[in-house]
């Protein structure tokens, strides 16, 4: 999960050091030849101290900064995946995290080196299911003593031979290291730091790299702790909405094995191909009875705004950690902007029927949500059989004194309640920007054809041939200022020469 610092003018990538638990057991120490192992060999090597969180789960970790890439300089936030069997759920966080893999694989003798590749190819497996948009890069460590006894290099290959298409698009990179002596170990990390920032330009390409800061308090972020327990079976009939649907959706997402992941923002989201859940970074509760209060008001929200959602249910969880978080989890449906992305091979007759019916769908939903705090949207609104439901996040439980909506602006400046040529110009501004992102090449068609595709037979209409203006006259004012930027940069760059 690498992250752009503009004020900074840095790069933070994350490299994670796994390994087999068996090979990782904490009386090895520093002196093993276990991902630990190596992790203290690295900070040796580039003068750094390895920093440790006791617990249940004990972990280590270090940070470094140095090199470029791009003009940015890089910092690295590097960790080793808990060796112990409880720790399985912090590993899966770390892992998520990960720009890079670092798979450590002891080569003393066979029973060792099949116990690291079988754990190699589970989590190459494991990673390559998660279904990133750009894949992790990987790496292999074959950890073995300088003074000899180990198996040849040649014998790691071609265990891990099949593996290379799931390594894909990069190859599994295999290097030998001795955590004790220090051979390969840098090189393994340079190598590490490579993958990690050829990953980062490909998130550029593909518009997916976060932007935000860079934490000075990494030790405590939230990267490093272990997720908070999702709602399950065990939570109490007072700490559930609805009661006995609820009870029955969490049936569902306890068998679906989701997993929390933090926000850059310090929330907590998990996604699965049936459910997804969500918990504000404030619903954290030391005091169970402070939770319940702010389960039971937005229990009556959920029940005032019922008519209009997505089937869905909140629950106050413990964590695990000694504390109470508030959650809801919404069954997953397809949005307005996938049902539009969808349309993008059909024929401009198709389409234009479609977008029509997208305006009408996100119209009505404005109408349905006045008076409430929803804020529809081409993501926070859904595509079913029996209409239009709102799929997106409830907003944050209300606070006591707090007003149930804003009698005049939503969150996107919008006046509420509106109706008539207000309301079609709202629904033509989120249709242009779903256009853009998502059907931008069809809209000189779209324009050319409106004349012929017109019917005059709803006011939507003209709220679609809005939204095709104004996306075509976005790309136009895009391409304008391009072409002056450039014009400027090369009038700049031959002033230099």
């Amino acid at each position: 999960m690498a992250l752009v610092d503009d004020d900074r003018n840095a790069v933070e990538i994350r490299v994670v050091y796994d390994g087999p638990p068996e090979d990782g057991r904490p009386e090895d120490g520093p002196l093993g030849l276990g991902n630990g192992a190596c992790l203290h060999a690295l900070a040796r090597s580039l003068g750094r101290e390895v920093e440790a969180r006791s617990g249940p789960t004990p972990f280590e970790w270090l940070e470094y900064t140095g090199g470029s890439f791009e003009g940015r300089q890089i910092h690295c936030q590097v960790a080793c995946s808990p060796a112990q069997p409880a720790g399985h759920s912090r590993r899966q966080v770390l892992l998520e995290a990960a720009d890079v893999v670092v798979f450590v694989v002891d080569t003393r003798d066979q029973a060792r080196l099949g116990r690291g590749v079988a754990h190699v190819r589970q989590t190459v497996q494991w990673l390559r299911g998660s279904r990133r948009s750009v894949p992790v890069g990987l790496i292999v460590q074959a950890s073995a003593p300088g003074a000899g006894g180990a198996l040849p290099l040649e014998v790691l290959r071609a265990e891990l031979g099949e593996l290379a298409e799931l390594a894909e698009p990069q190859a599994l990179c295999i290097i030998e290291t001795d955590p004790e002596s220090g051979l390969g170990i840098r090189e393994a990390f340079v190598q590490a730091v490579h993958l990690a920032t050829e990953r980062v330009r490909a998130q550029v390409r593909a518009r997916t790299l976060p932007i935000g800061q860079i934490r000075d308090d990494a030790a405590p972020s939230a990267l490093w702790l272990a997720p908070p327990h999702l709602p399950d079976l065990q939570v109490a009939k007072n700490a559930i909405w609805p009661v006995v649907e609820g009870r029955g959706m969490l049936e569902e997402v306890s068998a679906s094995g989701l997993v929390a992941r933090p926000t850059s923002g310090g929330d907590w989201v998990a996604t699965g191909e049936s459910w997804r859940a969500h918990s504000f970074a404030a619903d954290q509760f030391a005091d169970l009875e402070e939770g319940r209060r702010a389960l039971l008001s937005w229990a009556s929200e959920h029940g005032r705004c019922a008519p209009l959602l997505s089937p869905r249910t909140i629950a106050l969880a413990d964590t695990g950690q000694g504390a109470w978080r508030l959650w809801q989890l919404v069954r997953v449906r397809p949005s307005l902007r996938a049902w539009l992305r969808e349309s993008a091979a059909f024929d401009v007759r198709a389409l234009y029927a479609r977008l029509l019916a997208a305006a009408a769908a996100l119209g009505d939903a404005h109408s349905r949500c006045a008076g409430t705090r929803l804020e529809p949207s081409v993501d926070a609104i859904g595509v079913t059989r029996l209409g239009a439901p709102y799929i997106g996040w409830m907003p944050r439980a209300l606070t006591p004194g707090e007003p149930a909506a804003s009698p005049s602006l939503d969150a996107a400046g919008h006046a509420r309640g509106e109706s008539g040529p207000q309301l079609e110009a709202v629904v033509a501004r989120q249709l242009a920007r779903a256009l853009a992102d998502e059907l931008a090449g069809r809209c000189v068609e779209l324009q050319r054809k409106l004349v012929v595709l017109w019917t005059g037979r709803t006011t939507w209409e003209a709220t679609v041939t809005s939204a095709v203006a104004a996306t075509l006259h976005g790309q136009a004012a895009s391409g304008a200022s391009n072409g002056a930027s450039g014009d400027a940069s090369g009038d700049a760059s031959g002033a230099a020469t």
